[in-house]
């Protein structure tokens, strides 16, 4: 199971995304759950919308009041539309969203299974859900959900490197989709630098109470999650990272301590072994 999660400014744009795939039968609304009137959030594009957006304007403080999350499945996995329900509710209620109007979709257009949710992060009462360490909290709720519903985990590596985004990797912000971060990042020595910056602002972002083990395995999540870097590029660069930090904490199973300082800005040994 894989979730990809976008904060966006307007409302509109997300429900117009996956109700133009309803119109077009690449998708069915499966839910509309926490609607005043149950009916016409089943057929009202513009009741939907307006819904939503009367909750942002609680709180217009908040830029980015539109959550627009997908969860996709590897091919494998048959879900039924009553699994896919019950997962989703499951999703919102661990992440503070359960009494929150959302609209949930089936997309029939890739291979892989997957679901679209719609929402907002301003209650009714006008206070901002709390979205403290999200990707973080939603690492460890989806990997409880995949053990919990039997799923492929994320890091499985039959899941071919989030192959299930294909197709979902656009969610759109303001009606403009933006690229796969896998698309768009650049070859050379840059890119190996890149990863080992994300991972120390990730590692340095973790309770220092925590387990080498648990931030490690925090970092990796991080960088698949909200970076849409492979598996195996992931596991790789918070290896080499822990490997070059001067730690007294014992490194997790199977890593050796590299010779090399543990500073960004001079790592030419970490640089060539990513390539």
């Amino acid at each position: 199971m894989v979730v990809r999660l976008t904060m966006g400014r307007r409302v509109a744009g997300a429900v117009r995304y996956n109700e133009r795939k309803v119109q077009t039968g690449q998708a069915v609304q499966l839910v509309a759950e926490n609607f005043a009137h149950s009916g016409l959030a089943q057929t009202s594009m513009a009741y939907k919308t307006k819904t939503l957006e009367h909750l942002t304007r609680r709180n217009p403080r908040v830029a980015r009041p539109c959550l627009h999350c997908a969860l996709a499945f590897h091919p494998e996995e048959t879900l039924s539309d009553e699994q896919l329900r019950r997962l989703t509710a499951e999703f919102m209620n661990a992440i503070g969203y359960q009494a929150q109007p959302y609209l949930l979709y089936r997309h029939h257009d890739t291979a892989h299974p997957h679901v679209h949710v719609v929402t907002v992060s301003v209650a009714p009462d006008g206070r901002l859900i709390s979205d403290a360490f999200l990707h973080r909290r939603v690492s460890r709720i989806r990997r409880q959900l995949e053990q919990r519903h039997g799923l492929r985990p994320a890091e499985d590596r039959l899941v071919e490197n989030l192959a299930a985004l294909r197709g979902v990797d656009t969610l759109p912000d303001e009606g403009k989709s933006r690229p796969h971060p896998a698309k768009a990042r650049s070859n050379g020595d840059a890119e190996p630098l890149r990863l080992l910056r994300l991972v120390e602002r990730a590692y340095r972002d973790l309770s220092t109470e925590s387990k080498v083990q648990d931030r490690a395995q925090a970092c990796v999540d991080d960088l698949i999650l909200r970076q849409g870097v492979p598996p195996p590029a992931a596991h790789r660069a918070v290896e080499l990272f822990l490997a070059n930090r001067k730690t007294a904490s014992p490194l997790p199973e199977g890593i050796t301590q590299v010779q090399s300082t543990p500073s960004l800005k001079r790592m030419p040994t970490v640089r060539r072994r990513l390539r």
